[in-house]
């Protein structure tokens, strides 16, 4: 059977699919069969290649369970590997609850969700409030694969985020906060400097930088003391799901994709798009109905960059001005920079990129707190990251590959930014070394869980064990 994943770029054929209900029946399959290599899928709603192996894919769709319980005087919710969030979310509700942190997307299965860093706005990733991962494995360096429960300590900050390399999570224990209802307005904004200062007022917005205009829109979001959906609430969802969810991706697939006219796409965000952005005062409804939307309506895919705060404005700068160059402006790149594309043997491939795309999608920012976390790209000593979303809506995707690996391997250089591992992933190993300083330690733990590397693919290998595949073998 071929797997394809929703983005359509990873098309794989696993030797074997396994759909267990139970932790006996995968730990069984572990022992009898002992496959040489084992990966989970969730969603499929990743872009890299983390689910892909032609061994043993195993799908946790009907380990989905949810038990709330409280325990020293927390709310807390233990939670099947394969339960969707949006799911979850629906549980939650009903109790008066919610999730200390919401992401964008709630297509993803809890397991997924963690083990790539999933994140919202204003908060830290989900992978940071882990507060238990139960997991198959072969833990203590045993030959025989069985259930564990990570609890405390490096092996948990391991845990949160694993990219699947420690072993099969089969459940997660995460805390639940008080349904809360957040408060939303939009506001333009003529500078990244202006957007940033709207976030001592709204700490959980998200913003977005609108191509070929390069202003930006503010979704200014703030927790409410209010108990109630606004009057205009509905209404306002409504209008939400038909212009932004259904008639902006609408336009944009004319524009880009059928038409594959640069003119009107430019056309589309310079008059058009801004006219319906709403500009009247603060909407508030519950949490989930505010910070999440359908992004899965569209088949796309994403690039995802992690800077910290004090490198987000020359990012910004570098990403406008090979975005114009690359749609044809002129554009003056500094002896800096050149020395930088020469060091890293870009060169070529700013000349390739010469008025060769033209970018047809609004740059998303989100601004994520440090997680007690290993390898979450937010993870670390900086106070506070931002996330930038690339995202291209157009097939074939080889000039949007191009733009957006020139993009990622420069900005790994310059400004120390990282690739989320679930999105478009063009770095080698070298590159991401430089990224995580506590990579070593990740192996560490890791072959206390996996000594024979089962649970890791080519693609984890190449990017993340790369010097440790001896000690693995």
């Amino acid at each position: 059977m071929v797997v394809e994943n929703f983005g359509r770029n990873l098309r794989f054929e696993p030797s074997n699919i396994l759909s267990p209900k139970t932790s006996e029946q995968i730990i069984d399959y572990l022992n009898e069969q002992r496959p040489r290599q084992v990966r989970v899928i969730a969603s499929g709603h990743a872009w890299s290649p983390l689910i892909e192996t032609n061994s043993t894919l195993i799908d946790l769709e009907y380990m989905s369970e949810v038990n709330i319980y409280e325990e020293s005087g927390e709310s807390l919710v233990r939670v099947g590997a394969g339960c969707q969030i949006k799911r979850l979310i629906g549980i939650l509700n009903k109790a008066g609850l919610t999730l200390p942190s919401l992401g964008l997307i709630t297509e993803q299965t809890i397991a997924g969700a963690i083990s790539t860093g999933t994140h919202g706005s204003g908060k830290h990733s989900l992978s940071h409030y882990v507060k238990e991962v139960s997991l198959i494995s072969y833990h203590d360096q045993s030959d025989t694969a069985s259930l564990c429960r990570v609890t405390e300590g490096s092996d948990l900050e391991a845990a949160r985020c694993s990219l699947g390399c420690l072993g099969i999570i089969v459940e997660v224990v995460l805390p639940c906060v008080p349904q809360y209802m957040v408060s939303e307005k939009w506001s333009p904004c003529t500078t990244l400097s202006a957007a940033l200062d709207r976030e001592k007022d709204a700490p959980l917005q998200q913003f977005f930088l609108i191509p070929h205009r390069w202003t930006y829109f503010c979704q200014e979001r703030t927790v409410s003391k209010r108990t109630k959906r606004s009057l205009f609430a509905s209404i306002y969802q409504i209008y939400w799901f038909l212009f932004f969810d259904v008639g902006t991706h609408v336009g944009i697939l004319f524009a880009a994709r059928w038409m594959k006219s640069r003119k009107m796409v430019r056309f589309l965000y310079r008059r058009l798009i801004p006219l319906f952005v709403p500009r009247l005062g603060a909407v508030t409804d519950r949490s989930y109905r505010i910070m999440t939307m359908e992004h899965e309506m569209f088949r796309h895919l994403e690039l995802e960059l992690f800077v910290t705060r004090e490198h987000l404005h020359e990012t910004v700068e570098w990403i406008t001005k090979v975005l114009k160059f690359a749609d044809g402006e002129e554009v003056h790149f500094s002896d800096a920079e050149r020395i930088i594309l020469h060091k890293i043997d870009l060169e070529q491939s700013l000349t390739k990129i010469k008025n060769s795309y033209t970018h047809h999608y609004p740059i998303c920012f989100r601004r994520i707190l440090a997680d007690e976390t290993m390898i979450s790209m937010s993870s670390g000593d900086h106070e506070e990251w931002y996330s930038i979303s690339l995202i291209t809506y157009v097939e074939p995707r080889e000039r949007f590959f191009r733009i957006v690996t020139f993009l990622a391997k420069y900005l790994v250089e310059s400004q120390e930014a990282r690739i989320h591992w679930g999105k478009w992933f063009p770095l080698d190993s070298e590159q991401t070394e430089k990224c995580y300083s506590r990579l070593t330690e990740f192996h560490d733990v890791c072959q206390r869980y996996d000594r024979q590397g089962v649970f890791r693919n080519t693609f984890v290998n190449k990017v993340v064990f790369f010097k440790s595949d001896k000690q693995f073998k």
